[in-house]
C-alpha cells in the first residue's frame, strides 16, 4: 500500500516537471517581465545558462524574444545567492541535482554544503526504507500465517536491519551537528 502511494506519487511528479517543462514563461510573463529578473530567478535557483533558449522559444510562440544581456546579468546576481554553502546545503537536503552553476571560487563553498546536504538526503532515505522494511518484518512475525520455521530468519534479518537502522541514525547525527557548523 505504502509502496503503490509513493511510485503513484513519484510519476506524478515526474509527469508534472515534464508538463512545466515545455513552456517556461506564459504569455503574460513574456509581455511584462523585465528578463533581468527573470535571470535572477532563474540563477537564484541554480538553473543553468542556457536556460535562456527555454524561455526564448517559449516567448517566441507570442512573438517575443528574450533581452538576453539583461537576462544573463540578472543570471550572474541570481547566482551570487545560489552560490553559497546555505544553498548547497538546501539543494542538497531537498535532493535536487548541482547543474554546475557556480563560478570557481563560489563553488568551493556551494559543494561543501552540497555534499553535506546530500549525505543527509541519503540518510533520510535510507532510514525511511529501513523503517518500511522493519515495519514489513514485524508483520511478518506477528503473523499467524507466518510458516513457525520462517520465524528464526525473520527474527535475525530484523536485528541485522536494527544494526543498520542504528548505524544510520549515528551517522545522521554526525551530519546534523556537520550542517549546523555551515
Amino acid at each position: 500500500m505504502i509502496r503503490t502511494l509513493v511510485i503513484t506519487s513519484c510519476v506524478a511528479l515526474a509527469l508534472l516537471s515534464l508538463l512545466s517543462g515545455c513552456a517556461t514563461l506564459s504569455e503574460g510573463e513574456c509581455l511584462h517581465s523585465d528578463w533581468y529578473d527573470i535571470g535572477f530567478r532563474d540563477g537564484r535557483q541554480g538553473a543553468p545558462p542556457d536556460r535562456i533558449s527555454r524561455h526564448a522559444e517559449a516567448c517566441g510562440e507570442h512573438g517575443i524574444a528574450p533581452d538576453r544581456a539583461r537576462y544573463i546579468d540578472g543570471h550572474e546576481a541570481g547566482l551570487e545567492h545560489y552560490c553559497t554553502r546555505h544553498s548547497g546545503l538546501a539543494a542538497g537536503q531537498s535532493g535536487a541535482a548541482y547543474q554546475n552553476v557556480c563560478p570557481l571560487p563560489e563553488e568551493d563553498a556551494f559543494l561543501a554544503g552540497y555534499s553535506v546536504g546530500h549525505a543527509l538526503y541519503r540518510v533520510h532515505g535510507r532510514l525511511s526504507s529501513l523503517d518500511y522494511e522493519i515495519g514489513h518484518l514485524d508483520e511478518l512475525i506477528a503473523s499467524d500465517e507466518t510458516d513457525k520455521k520462517e520465524l528464526p530468519g525473520l527474527i535475525y534479518r530484523r536485528v541485522q536491519l536494527e544494526g543498520e537502522r542504528g548505524e544510520a541514525r549515528e551517522e545522521l547525527r554526525r551530519l546534523e551537528w556537520e550542517a549546523d557548523s555551515i
